[in-house]
């Protein structure tokens, strides 16, 4: 009970350092002088709305992951880059007219192949400073060459 209160310290003193700073604007604001319930309600709506959107801004800037373009050296010879590269490998259709031996070259064996639909599935690892995300890269093959890439 008592660290769930220690962590809320913070929080709480956060919230009373925008309160002040919100409600000594509206004190400079002529149009608040007489109507003090409507006042204190703005008061109130503006401090939630501040500190909820620094929080986001916050976590926004902790858990975004870094990006790169896909560069098939880097990604060959450093492991601990790839995740900034798994978005621009998806979008730039890097994948698309390989054939498959180019990309066994490039991204190992696959992790599963779907023999009857001519399908590889990669695993991909993609991280933030919190987490791990874990993207699953379908390559689907016509006549050996990669024409369409699926992945979630």
């Amino acid at each position: 009970m008592t660290q769930v209160l220690l962590n809320l310290i913070p929080t709480i003193l956060s919230i009373i350092i925008i309160w002040y700073l919100i409600k000594f604007i509206f004190n400079r604001i002529n149009y608040f002088k007489n109507k003090k319930l409507f006042k204190n309600l703005a008061i109130v709506s503006v401090t939630l709305i501040v500190y909820f959107l620094a929080i986001k801004m916050i976590l926004n800037t902790l858990i975004s992951v870094p990006k790169e373009k896909f560069n098939e050296t880097t990604w060959k010879s450093n492991i601990n880059e790839r995740h900034k590269m798994i978005d621009d490998l998806i979008e730039s259709k890097y994948i698309i007219n390989k054939d498959k031996d180019k990309i066994i070259k490039v991204f190992g064996e696959p992790k599963d192949k779907i023999i009857e639909e001519n399908i590889w599935v990669y695993e991909l690892v993609g991280r933030s400073w919190s987490d791990f995300k874990i993207t699953t890269l379908k390559i689907h093959f016509k006549d050996s060459t990669a024409y369409k890439t699926s992945h979630f």
